[in-house]
Formats: structure tokens, sequence, C-alpha cells
């Protein structure tokens, strides 16, 4: 069984999201991921993206290796076929956790 995280999107919502390791070979297919670390009580979000396909983006390391130095050791991934749900969801998850590598870039 997989490991899986709410990541509040808002004060009444939240989204589970499956937590996989750096190693997680990816497949094709769309969704909003997030490089994260854990502290004793929960997931700190460092980068919060959105894709059409996890096997290109995720494995571009540019950001994955920004991350790691900000201490992100898991990738959180839900799969989302429609594009403006992804949208949605990873603005809501931006402006919620403000993961500070989507701070910088803005």
């Amino acid at each position: 069984m997989d490991e899986s995280y709410d990541w509040p999107l808002s004060d009444t919502e939240s989204m589970t999201f499956l937590i996989h390791g750096p190693e997680t070979t990816w497949h094709r297919l769309p969704g909003v991921y997030i490089f994260a670390y854990q502290t004793e009580d929960r997931w700190c979000a460092v980068y919060v993206g959105r894709t059409d396909e996890f096997s290109t983006r995720i494995t571009n390391r540019e950001h994955w290796e920004a991350a790691v130095l900000l201490g992100a050791t898991h990738i959180h991934a839900q799969l989302e076929v429609v594009d403006s749900i992804r949208q949605s969801v990873s603005a809501k998850l931006i402006q919620m956790h403000q993961p500070p590598l989507n701070t910088s870039l803005a």
C-alpha cells in the first residue's frame, strides 16, 4: 500500500497525494506534484508544479536539485487529467503553503 498525505488547499478543502521517493519511475500521465520534506508533525512543500507528463517533467532535475538543497526528500503526486483543475490545484497549493521555490520564481 502506498503512503499518502492530505495537503490542505484552503481552510476547508484538501487533496490526497501519493508519496514517492526520488528514484520513482514516472509514467506519461498528467497531474500535480510537490517536492517536500517531513518534519515531526507534517510535510512541508518546497516546490509545487503541474505537468502534462510526469515522466518528462519530474525527471527534469533542475527544480529537484534546487528543492533538495532546501531539504526536499520526497515527491508527492496526484493524477489529474483536466488541465484547468491542475492549474487550480497548483495555484491553491502555492497560495496556501508558499513553497520557497515557487515564491522565488514568481
